[in-house]
């Protein structure tokens, strides 16, 4: 998607955008919290940055200071899968299996938490198996040393996957399961119900029942150029005619019309601007905006009073993650809003 997106600017408007491959949600967003990069294609590890959680409620990240240039929802799905060999045909039967994590990558190791949590289970329940990236996870699931991987419908791995001896099983969260959903959403508030007919083996013929959320948004810091991000947004929105016919599974997503402008993460004031010159930003996603501002300026506070909390109390870098949660938690809570990830 990004590499689309880049040919169409260097083609039409003559502006290079150059992608830099990273394999980790942390280390990516490193690159934008370093100066290294002006905007983030992140799924989401976005959200668990602007939350601080999930590998970035370490002593040396905490919540990043990211907003939004664009989110919409794909045709795609985001979620667990698993190969047909491990009998998985509801996730009620996830116990005692291998379930796949990443460390410092929040896109994976939290839909597994998701999904454990769909099925009513806990990690005690299941044996998890550790890898360092997203292509190791991908081989693993291929290779039958782990019986479940997070993907995207449309993931290279799982076309794979499904023509491999171990084939792919596509396990549904019905959406009829509200105390499920319910349990899902507390780990992962992005996820959203959809019919999924894109993938291996699916199609309008062979739906599922299952989830989805913005993968990639496009992200940048708060503290870019207003007007840098008004004319990104614009060129993302203009241009879309052209990249989005390239052969990239999930484009769609950057169709205007399928821009979600309330959501759970804030858009950057650039960004609002130009949707609001296209009569797109309406009063309820004004008032969304407003509630995520406050509660990244929540979130911020928040980590500044951990900080030097643990260092007046000695808090340990091994210990300071629950240190963090259990205070990030009290100070959402007291301020009316959801802690989630607790």
């Amino acid at each position: 998607m990004a590499v689309a997106i880049a040919d169409a600017m260097q083609k039409e408007k003559g502006i290079t955008l150059r992608v830099v491959p990273v394999g980790t949600d942390v280390g990516r967003t490193t690159l934008l919290s370093s100066g290294r990069a002006h905007v983030l294609f992140q799924g989401f590890g976005a959200y668990a940055a602007f939350e601080g959680v999930q590998g970035f409620d370490a002593m040396e990240l905490g919540p990043q200071p990211l907003q939004l240039i664009n989110a919409g929802l794909p045709t795609m799905g985001s979620l667990s899968v698993t190969a047909k060999d491990a009998n998985i045909k509801t996730w009620a039967d996830l116990k005692g299996k291998r379930v796949a994590y990443i460390d410092g990558y929040p896109a994976v190791s939290s839909h597994s938490d998701a999904t454990i949590a769909f099925a009513g289970l806990t990690w005690d329940d299941v044996k998890k198996v550790k890898f360092t990236s997203f292509g190791a996870m991908g081989r693993g699931m291929i290779e039958g040393t782990v019986d479940v991987g997070t993907c995207s419908t449309t993931s290279a791995y799982v076309y794979e996957l499904a023509s491999s001896p171990r084939g792919v099983q596509w396990v549904p969260y019905p959406h009829a399961d509200t105390e499920g959903w319910k349990r899902m959403n507390a780990i992962m508030p992005i996820l959203t119900r959809a019919i999924v007919t894109q993938g291996a083996g699916l199609s309008k013929d062979n739906k599922l029942e299952g989830s989805t959320y913005p993968n990639p948004h496009l992200i940048t810091s708060a503290t870019a150029d207003p007007e840098f991000v008004y004319q990104m947004t614009k060129l993302m929105v203009e241009l879309y005619p052209i990249y989005g016919k390239a052969q990239a599974p999930g484009i769609d997503q950057f169709d205007p019309e399928r821009l979600i402008l309330d959501y759970v993460m804030p858009y950057h004031e650039g960004a609002v601007r130009y949707y609001k010159e296209i009569g797109k930003w309406t009063a309820a996603a004004q008032k969304n905006n407003d509630v995520m501002l406050n509660r990244q300026k929540i979130l911020f506070s928040a980590w500044e009073e951990a900080l030097s909390q643990a260092a007046i109390q000695k808090v340990q870098a091994a210990d300071f993650p629950k240190f963090w949660m259990n205070l990030r938690a009290k100070r959402l809570e007291a301020a009316g809003l959801p802690a989630y990830f607790k």
